[in-house]
């Protein structure tokens, strides 16, 4: 017989039947239905004993199959004869079999109190996997015992919940019990210890960079210093990691680098100079590992250079290449100024000048202006002083005015033999140049005979060419003049002066053209080109000139009647007295 209990209802108190198989002799009708064998966990079952008479055996166990609970299970009826085994009552609170109740009659029921609800358990997993055997071991084993199973069956036959496996492969394991049938699975295999995993410093040339390696080992576990378990990874960053590998065989620890390295940047130096006789030294930041090399094979930084020249420095690492090319030039003192002495044609001007240089830094005027540009706007000297880096030029320059050369040489001219003669073509002013087709370059010649002279006369202004026919005569003719007169003193005596021409005989000598000129001490001309045939009487503007020494200049041509050189140029001094005071 069995009496069924009902635990799903949780901490209450039932009235149970009683089960018959077959037997009603000691069942009331409304207790009583057909026996059917139930499984344990939430059953309270009552066994009928195999000795004869009317008392029977049962036995109780705990509804409740784990230690989540109690249950009190107790027998009540007063038509009820009955004793425990060893006592008046028991109470149920632990798994298996309890205490055997004996009765005499049929009419019965059982009260139970339940504390607990708990659905029917399933056997739990306790077997490992997988299981490694180990170069220093033969065999490896299991022991798949747990409170909650009934039976165990090996797919391949065994029946004992431990074994001993000698050889790889994958087994099954089925734990049985009245809930139900769990399947677990034994792997084992053979291994050795952890070896080195595929773990290698790495060096990324570009950021972010991704990067996943796998480290499976056969039947390994992990453990990466982030805490993963997880045999792959993936970095994302530069740093130092470690690993922790391990199986039943042993363990192992192994770490890997990953660093960040960008590819090279050139420096980007600009174009620089250096002073003739010096150096430069070129200097900037390097960047750790990288390396340098200069196009004469150097690799030191910084670089020292002496002379000009178009240099290349590559910067290599890991990475990549990269190349800076640069210039450096020897650079000069200030060379001399574009300004040379100049002469402007006309008296009114104003020349700018822009001195500005891009190897100059300084400028000084000789009016002590600091700017390259300047407007002049007289003749004189003028200097300008410029400074750069590499020293100091102080340049000189003249500015004059000048007119086109003017004629001064008449078609032909006349002079006596046996004197010295000069062709006068020497500009009054100005700053000109000759050249006489004789090889001279004076702006007078002195000839002393005939003969066709040619000058050409030239400035900043123009240029012009004459020509002169010189005639060297012998002349008979010679000039009186006296050395002093007294034009105020006495009336009628010596009041006035001029030359006179005679030859040797004392005959007047016959004048073509002629004239003559006096001038006082300062320069000045009194009598200004006359005719020789006009006297000075000592009046200079209609007034009387000073008593003093006067300078005359006479110039005169003779004509056919005179033999000889016609053309005599003669000059001297002569004493004017008793004058203006």
């Amino acid at each position: 017989m069995l009496v069924q209990i009902d635990t799903a209802t949780g901490a209450t108190t039932q009235t149970q039947k009683i089960l018959a198989n077959g037997n009603t002799n000691y069942a009331l009708t409304g207790f009583m239905r057909s026996f059917v064998p139930m499984p344990k966990g939430g059953m309270v079952a009552i066994g009928v004993d195999n000795s004869a008479g009317v008392h029977n055996n049962f036995m109780i166990n705990s509804p409740c199959n784990t230690n989540c609970g109690t249950a009190t299970s107790t027998v009540n009826n007063t038509a009820l004869t009955w004793t425990w085994a060893s006592s008046t009552s028991y109470t149920a609170t632990s798994y298996g079999d309890l205490a055997v109740v004996n009765f005499d009659t049929a009419s019965f029921y059982i009260n139970q109190a339940i504390n607990c609800t708990q659905v029917c358990p399933m056997p739990i997993k306790v077997v490992s996997s997988p299981l490694v055997i180990c170069p220093s071991t033969t065999s490896v084993s299991t022991n798949a015992t747990q409170a909650l199973a009934e039976s165990y069956a090996w797919t391949d036959g065994g029946t004992s919940p431990t074994r001993t496996f000698t050889t790889e492969g994958t087994f099954y394991i089925n734990t049985i019990n009245a809930c139900g049938t769990r399947q677990d699975t034994v792997v084992v295999g053979k291994a050795s210890a952890p070896v080195k995993p595929n773990l290698k410093d790495t060096l990324f040339c570009k950021n972010p960079f991704n990067y996943t390696i796998d480290v499976a080992q056969p039947f390994c576990k992990y453990v990466w210093d982030n805490g993963s378990t997880l045999s792959t990874r993936t970095f994302t960053k530069p740093g130092v990691f470690w690993l922790d590998t391990r199986n039943a065989c042993g363990s192992r620890v192994d770490s890997v680098r990953f660093k960040l390295l960008l590819p090279p940047v050139s420096p980007k130096i600009a174009d620089t100079g250096v002073c003739v006789g010096k150096n430069i030294i070129v200097d900037f930041p390097k960047v750790p590992a990288s390396l340098y090399t200069w196009s004469d094979g150097d690799t030191m930084v910084p670089k020292t250079f002496f002379s000009s020249t178009k240099a290349t420095l590559t910067v290599t690492n890991l990475c990549g290449v990269a190349y800076d090319t640069f210039d450096i030039k020897i650079k000069l003192p200030p060379t001399k100024s574009r300004v040379k002495d100049t002469t402007f044609c006309n008296s009114s001007f104003a020349w700018s000048l822009d001195m500005t240089h891009p190897d100059v830094k300084g400028y000084q005027w000789d009016d002590l202006t600091g700017s390259p540009q300047r407007v002049i706007m007289g003749t004189g000297k003028f200097w300008l002083t410029m400074t750069n880096d590499c020293g100091a030029r102080t340049d000189t320059f003249f500015i004059y005015n000048d007119t086109i050369p003017e004629r001064r040489l008449v078609g032909e001219e006349w002079f006596c033999a046996g004197v010295n003669y000069t062709l006068k073509g020497a500009q009054f002013s100005g700053y000109s140049k000759y050249l006489w087709n004789t090889g001279a370059k004076t702006g007078n010649l002195n000839v002393t005979q005939s003969g066709l002279y040619s000058l050409h006369t030239f400035n900043a202004c123009g240029e012009r060419r004459d020509t002169v026919k010189v005639n060297a005569l012998r002349c008979d003719c010679k000039m009186w003049m006296p050395t002093a007169f007294s034009p105020y003193s006495s009336q009628g005596l010596n009041d006035e002066v001029k030359p006179m021409f005679v030859d040797d005989w004392g005959k007047l000598c016959g004048v073509k053209t002629g004239t003559w000129s006096v001038y006082n001490r300062w320069g000045e001309c009194v009598f200004d080109k006359r005719p020789v045939t006009e006297a000075w009487n000592g009046l200079y503007m209609d007034e009387p000139v000073m008593t003093g020494m006067y300078v005359y200049i006479v110039n005169v041509t003779f004509d056919e009647t005179v033999s000889g050189f016609r053309n005599m140029i003669r000059q001297g001094t002569i004493l004017v007295v008793d004058a203006k005071k």
